[in-house]
């Protein structure tokens, strides 16, 4: 057989490494020179791939910090400028203009009230006149002020008007209460306890509408207050009158009642009768002890029979039934004695004497109330009159718009904790 006479062909590093072989002495030289050149490749080969990784890494760092930049901005854009920029353009260029009309108001009195218990309660639970003044701040803020502004003024219909922007103005097929929250927003009541000044304020959106409706309402609220003093002023008057009323149908009763038992016992005067019995009876008396010292010095001179002994003795008994007599007609039995009939007049005479004086004191009272009722009346002191504007007060637009801008970014924080919450609590 042939042989095979093909090897494989050395690299260099054998070849050389097979010269050094060869060339005797020297070969283990070259070969250690050999082994460090491969070694040095190695370490320059591992550390062109170790400086190559940082410039990745920070490439990819920087691509991913570009993507959060850019999503970032789009949040941004999307929960903050655009909502602001929307409402820049909305108060700056649709929005209109609101007018505010101002004027202050007081509620007085014509007559102080005397120090007493009532001022000394009303002390702590407020003064008339703040009673007053919160009453009419109720009233203007009440629906029935706003009925009487619509009614007379067509107040609703001014809000609802279609040349006002879409979202200031009063929905067309807005209901009374929907007019009623729009109201309240429109209209601020201010009540200074140091003053007693009473502050209105009006927004309307033009001028004269504004001053129109707080000229209304002030002349709405005046009208209440005459209308709250008439009343106070009747109830109280009313009242007195009602007591006077009862109080001489108690004295009619009383006269009756005195009429009625005069008739039933047939006597006008039973106290003056009672009086003629007693000097009648004294009298007797008299007449008997003077008739029986004469019958005892007839008796020291005369027998028993004589005609003066009889006749004194006669007198004497006589005297002595009179007498009795008068005493059944002053005591009698307990039904029918002048005493009874005494008591039962006096009685009589006294619930007359005192309707009499409930009646008198009925009288004072009715026109003492009809005096306080002159020195209390109320009435509505117009301190400054509603002014017409000359410039729009409302919408503050910067403000507005600041609003927008920092519940946006409120809005935007508030999404962003909750999302990487969310993301945190994913990861775990």
């Amino acid at each position: 057989m042939k042989e095979n006479t093909t090897t494989n062909k050395p690299s260099p590093a054998t070849g050389q490494a097979g010269k050094a072989a060869q060339a005797g002495p020297a070969a283990p030289i070259q070969l250690d020179k050999i082994k460090n050149m491969q070694t040095a490749r190695k370490f320059n080969k591992i550390q062109k791939e170790l400086s190559s990784a940082p410039t990745d890494y920070e490439a990819k760092s920087r691509k991913r910090r570009k993507k959060r930049a850019i999503r970032l901005v789009q949040k941004l854009m999307f929960f903050v400028v655009i909502p602001t920029i929307v409402a820049s353009v909305y108060f700056y260029r649709y929005a209109n203009d609101q007018y505010e009309s101002i004027a202050s108001v007081s509620i007085q009195r014509d007559g102080a009230p005397s120090v007493g218990l009532d001022t000394i309660i009303g002390s702590f639970g407020g003064s008339g006149s703040a009673q007053d003044a919160l009453t009419i701040e109720a009233y203007i803020l009440s629906r029935d002020m706003l009925r009487s502004l619509d009614k007379e003024e067509n107040y609703i219909q001014h809000f609802k008007n279609p040349k006002i922007d879409i979202i200031t103005r009063l929905k067309t097929d807005a209901t009374f209460e929907d007019a009623y929250e729009f109201y309240q927003k429109m209209i601020l009541v201010e009540y200074s306890s140091e003053s007693g000044v009473l502050g209105l304020k009006v927004r309307a959106f033009d001028a004269q509408s504004a001053q129109r409706f707080a000229r209304r309402i002030i002349e709405l609220s005046e009208v209440k207050v005459n209308k709250l003093s008439s009343k106070m002023q009747e109830d109280k008057i009313n009242f007195t009158t009602k007591v006077l009323k009862e109080s001489k149908e108690k004295l009619a009763v009383a006269q009756k009642g005195v009429l009625d038992y005069q008739k039933e016992v047939g006597d006008f005067a039973p106290e003056s009768t009672a009086g003629s019995l007693m000097h009648l009876k004294n009298q007797l008396e008299g007449n008997l002890a003077m008739a029986q010292t004469q019958l005892s010095e007839a008796r020291s001179i005369m027998t028993a029979d004589a005609p003066k002994v009889v006749r004194l003795t006669q007198k004497i008994q006589s005297l002595k039934a009179q007498i009795r007599k008068e005493n059944e007609k002053l005591i009698g039995d307990e039904e029918g004695g002048m005493g009874q009939k005494i008591v039962e007049f006096e009685m009589a005479a006294l619930d007359k004497k005192l309707a009499e004086r409930e009646y008198q004191s009925a009288l004072v009272s009715l026109e003492a109330a009809r005096l306080d009722a002159m020195k209390q009346s109320r009435y509505l002191v117009e301190i400054s009159s509603p002014n017409l504007p000359d410039e729009a007060t409302y919408p503050i637009r910067w403000l507005k718009v600041l609003t927008v801008f920092l519940v946006s970014i409120a809005i935007f924080g508030v999404l962003s904790l909750t999302v990487s919450a969310i993301k945190e609590h994913a990861r775990i």
